[in-house]
């Protein structure tokens, strides 16, 4: 498992780096927000690490919250109940194409 998480760490961490709208959009976004006068690359640095930490912080609930969920839908009833769910959708699509072609 630990080896699995670092394989996926490894390739998040570089899909980002490699992504050209990440540096675009820090070029764009952070100059607005300098303080006059301030050193262009501390400052730079400074509000790109706080940017990091909070989406470090945002990406570690979501997927907590995605693993709690994951765990319930992996139980048998619940899988059940959500092939159920989607079998009545699906009597509800195929419905509406017959009156759509009465």
């Amino acid at each position: 498992m630990a080896g699995s998480r670092r394989a996926a760490f490894r390739a998040g961490f570089g899909t980002n780096l490699l992504n050209p709208k990440a540096g675009i959009f820090y070029m764009s976004l952070i100059p607005q927000f300098m303080p006059h006068g301030a050193p262009a690359f501390g400052t730079t640095l400074l509000f790109t690490a706080i940017d990091v930490a909070e989406l470090a912080v945002w990406y570690w609930l979501v997927s907590g919250a995605a693993a709690k969920l994951a765990e319930r839908l992996r139980r048998p009833r619940v899988r059940r109940r959500l092939e159920q769910a989607a079998g009545v959708a699906f009597l509800g699509f195929a419905a509406n194409l017959l009156a759509d072609r009465a």
